[in-house]
């Protein structure tokens, strides 16, 4: 697969956008998402500090902050005028389109009018969607998001064939995230040995087969926090915990803070 035909094929689910005014209250430490967040910056300033490096925000630019890397937020000149997407960018098996391809953290804009448009076009087509207008809200997500895409040499076709071998383990656990499973159980779906099975698994998805079934768990934890009512304890047992105490405590020890926490940051 091509990566012009990977980028066409990838699979978008716009969560939430909009158009904000932030000022100092914008502040957080630590934090991560399991979706993907766009921003385009018209004023003010703010800053986005992963440990190894900063992002400078700031007008005429366009960034996209990518999921599970936690950061702290804060504002150094308010108010901050932001437009914002969040969303989900996936391909085949619910793979993360960010770990097969490069994309910038920020571009500068060269057309202003042209991007505060279409933000405003999405703001719009959400307000009253349709299915016709979520097709062009589509397509103007996957033009801002090419924008953004690093031009590469990778062999991503490699990279795809790799994951392939997983799949029946990839598809299992997307359906059955509830469910408790054991590394001899995953590696019999692909016919190896337990030991060489989770050793071939981390060289692939740089996490060990039980830390990728608990990141999915959190993943759909996140999920519930963000975009329903859930109680924490609802859903501690949809994930598959039965203890809500050992679901917080695994939850702020993968993501640095506790699930009460997390869902109050919807707007961040």
């Amino acid at each position: 697969m091509k990566t012009k035909r990977l980028f066409q094929e990838m699979a978008l689910d716009i969560l939430h956008l909009g158009h904000d005014f932030l000022k100092k209250e914008w502040l957080y430490e630590n934090f991560s998402q399991n979706f993907t967040k766009m921003y385009f910056i018209t004023q003010g300033k703010g800053i986005i500090r992963y440990p190894n490096k900063d992002i400078i925000l700031e007008p005429g630019k366009l960034y996209l902050i990518p999921p599970f890397k936690a950061a702290d937020y804060f504002i150094t000149e308010q108010p901050l005028d932001q437009y914002f997407v969040h969303f989900y960018a996936k391909c085949d098996n619910n793979i993360n389109i960010f770990s097969l391809m490069d994309f910038h953290d920020f571009i500068p804009v060269e057309n202003l009018d042209l991007i505060a448009y279409l933000f405003e076009r999405l703001n719009k087509i959400y307000a009253k969607p349709s299915d016709f207008l979520m097709i062009e809200a589509d397509s103007i997500l996957r033009y801002l998001i090419s924008l953004l895409r690093k031009e590469t040499t990778e062999n991503i076709e490699h990279m795809i064939k790799r994951i392939k071998p997983f799949e029946p383990v990839l598809n299992y656990l997307e359906k059955n995230y509830s469910k408790k499973i054991t590394l001899s159980e995953m590696a019999a779906m692909v016919h190896l040995q337990p030991t060489y099975f989770s050793t071939a698994f981390k060289k692939v998805f740089g996490l060990s087969p039980v830390e990728f079934v608990i990141s999915k768990k959190l993943e759909k934890a996140q999920d519930m926090l963000f975009f329903t009512n859930l109680t924490i304890r609802e859903i501690a047992f949809k994930v598959g915990f039965n203890d809500e105490f050992y679901f917080s405590r695994i939850f702020k020890k993968y993501l640095g803070i506790s699930p009460a926490k997390y869902r109050i940051r919807r707007k961040i």
